[in-house]
């Protein structure tokens, strides 16, 4: 899927935990550095989410993330990701 699709199709939000093997929809540059994790149309590996998640326990941002909850990143809708 191509990063301009992954961005303007048709998306959703879920848990942190169930984001594994699916399709990004938004860019993810923790801050600091500032510097992207993921980028639209790649899929979340499971290392990613991690190294987020426990960057985000120690105080770092996610600026670009549209969930600033536990719920973030936007992904695909399962009917459109990877693999499906």
């Amino acid at each position: 899927m191509s990063p301009r699709e992954a961005f303007f199709g048709p998306a959703e939000h879920v848990p942190t935990q169930q984001a594994a093997g699916r399709v990004a929809a938004e860019t993810l540059s923790p801050y600091p550095p500032g510097v992207p994790v993921v980028l639209p149309g790649e899929i979340l590996t499971q290392p990613v989410i991690d190294y987020l998640r426990s960057g985000v326990v120690a105080t770092m941002l996610i600026p670009d993330a549209t969930d600033e909850e536990e719920k973030w990143p936007r992904r695909q809708e399962l009917s459109s990701s990877h693999g499906s």
